[in-house]
């Protein structure tokens, strides 16, 4: 018999069922969903009508035939058993209101609400709903992954009280075990980092269990591959740059190449602007007080996290205009520089979505172009942001000037003091960004 005939074959059936008074629980996989990884949750029908509470775990079919037959001390079981807790918690509320004759929908609702407010697991997952109204979708889906492995790993509904070094070793070996790479750890450690820190500034979390840091008896969050390796030298970039030439630009099967070369090109220009800034670039007031010399914008990384606004801005030097020229659609008045891109799209998460399909795309191609000219390195638009920060670093540009145009932090307080560098400076820099 072959695994896709195994697997999903109780993708129907309840782990747990109950009858209280006229109400049926149970707790499924939501219906409602369509993603691979689905919510768990219980359902309550009542009057033919239903409400649906999560559990705070997601999982694909496998795992859920997993739960389904799970025994002993297993993972799996630990799981299934968290998940049971909290079904046993919801079949004691709709008994009690019942009892009470207080039961509907509204009124459950409200008292699962009230019980939840005092775990770790609710507090992160508010953090993660606050991002996703503020739109920053990106954060919030990695802090979702990292979320979503510490419940699978770990259970749901943790209290307060089980965080700190203990929970989270047994979290990362376990994560080492499921075969994570050190970048995916340490981006993980990162967004646990997040929710520890508001509990302890709440007062539910004491700061003594703080679990990270370099002292022999905490945890060191992981560190991915250097960024240094990733960028290209100058000659490079210019190999990269003599892909393109007017006649690949009319040809169907490398015109698509050659706007992926451009894109990665401006934004190394750009000042190492990533993608997603690259789609939300607009033609501000900036850009015509400056008599379309320069672009501005404000880095969308940074956007909600700074404490004051950091506005980069973007000498047009002449390879930049030749790219504006041929890509970019007609200066008008807050408009989209590259308008295709997003072919209209408003909603944070969908531009998300694009953005990723973009990046994912553009790389393909870039490979495609590299390979061309005799680059050997698996480029892909990161490279272009590495690649201005250690090009201009190795031509003797100052740090200063560097951190400024990439929108960096302040690494002290007298920096916050420090005039921008002047339109003839912002020129000369980036210009050296050709010069071998």
């Amino acid at each position: 018999m072959h695994m896709s005939s195994i697997i999903g074959k109780y993708v129907k059936e309840a782990l747990f069922t109950k009858q209280v008074e006229g109400a049926k629980i149970v707790l499924i996989l939501d219906p409602r969903s369509t993603l691979e990884q689905t919510h768990v949750t219980v359902r309550v029908t009542y009057n033919r009508k239903s409400f649906y509470y999560r559990t705070g775990l997601q999982c694909d079919l496998e795992m859920w035939d997993k739960l389904h037959v799970a025994k002993g001390t297993s993972k799996a079981n630990i799981i299934r058993k968290s998940q049971e807790d909290i079904f046993d918690k919801v079949v004691s509320k709709v008994t009690e209101l019942f009892s009470l004759e207080q039961f509907s929908f509204d009124r459950l609702k409200q008292v699962l609400k009230e019980r939840n407010q005092g775990t770790f697991s609710s507090l992160w997952e508010s953090i993660i709903d606050s991002l996703r109204k503020e739109g920053r979708a990106g954060t919030a889906d990695s802090y979702q992954n990292a979320y979503n492995s510490f419940s699978k790993n770990i259970g749901t509904n943790i209290p307060y009280t089980k965080i700190g070094v203990e929970t989270i070793e047994k979290w990362t070996e376990r994560m080492i075990d499921a075969g994570r790479s050190q970048t995916t750890i340490g981006i993980y450690h990162r967004g646990i980092r997040v929710a520890i820190n508001k509990a302890i500034a709440e007062g539910h979390i004491k700061p003594s269990q703080y679990p990270f840091g370099k002292a022999t008896n905490k945890i060191s969050i992981r560190k991915g591959r250097s960024k240094t390796e990733a960028y290209l030298p100058v000659s490079d970039i210019l190999k990269l740059k003599g892909y393109d030439t007017p006649e690949k630009r009319e040809k169907y099967q490398t015109k698509w190449i050659c706007e992926a070369v451009n894109m990665f090109l401006f934004s190394y220009l750009a000042n190492g602007m990533n993608l997603m800034d690259i789609c939300l670039l607009t033609y501000n007031d900036h850009y015509f007080n400056s008599e379309g010399k320069e672009l501005m914008f404000v880095r969308k990384k940074t956007e909600a996290t700074s404490e004051s606004e950091i506005q980069i801005i973007i000498p047009i030097i002449p390879e930049l205009e030749e790219i504006l020229n041929h890509y970019a659609s007609a200066p008008s008045k807050d408009s989209y520089v590259f308008p295709d891109l997003l072919k209209g799209e408003t909603n944070p998460t969908n531009i998300k979505a694009i953005v990723k399909d973009l990046n994912a795309d553009f790389g393909f191609r870039l490979k495609k172009a590299a390979k061309e000219v005799g680059i050997s390195k698996p480029i892909s638009m990161t490279y272009a942001r590495h690649s201005f920060a250690t090009n201009l670093t190795h031509a003797g540009v100052s740090e200063r000037y560097i951190s400024q145009a990439m929108g960096h932090s302040n690494k002290n307080v007298t920096g916050g003091y420090i005039a921008p560098f002047s339109p003839q400076k912002r020129v000369l820099f980036n210009s050296m960004l050709l010069t071998v």
